[in-house]
């Protein structure tokens, strides 16, 4: 099939060997059993997982991502994510939790950006673009980042610098 032509529905058909990624220790149990609890539900079950530990389903998520380089896998778990986000975009946040603080829940999407495959391009794109629009902005700054009340003191007052 050509990938260009694949659909969220088609990939979401598919049969994910779970068990065998955590036989060969691609994930752990921990893992299986949530992916166990969330693959293959209705939409109301899966919100009401989301809302009861949403950022633990994230993290199993991102770490599958980091972790798996199996397409068909990768596919259906960018498929999974931009469902979650597509049903209620404000889950974007759930991968800025304070649980997720040491992880770079950006990096397997970015890099899925350079994959020559067109699926997990747009996907990587959109739930990129999502998550992103959903971190928090520090108080006190404007549009290119500098705090709106800091002076800059790299730059040196005109009168000084033609002297």
């Amino acid at each position: 099939m050509d990938h260009a032509e694949l659909t969220t529905e088609q990939v979401l058909k598919r049969d994910i060997p779970w068990e065998q990624y955590m036989t060969t220790k691609l994930i752990t149990g921990t893992c299986l059993q949530l992916l166990r609890r969330y693959d293959k539900r209705s939409e109301t079950y899966r919100s009401q997982l989301l809302d009861d530990d949403g950022p633990a389903h994230v993290q199993v998520f991102v770490g599958i991502l980091r972790d798996i380089f199996k397409e068909e896998t990768v596919e259906y778990v960018l498929a999974l994510v931009d469902e979650l986000l597509t049903a209620n975009p404000k889950r974007a946040r759930l991968f800025h939790d304070t649980s997720l603080v040491d992880k770079d829940v950006y990096e397997p999407f970015l890099r899925l950006l350079w994959k020559g495959h067109w699926f997990i391009q747009e996907k990587s794109c959109k739930i990129l673009g999502l998550i992103v629009s959903a971190r928090t902005k520090p108080q006190g700054t404007v549009a290119n980042g500098e705090a709106s009340n800091s002076k800059n003191t790299n730059v040196l007052p005109r009168r000084q610098f033609l002297s």
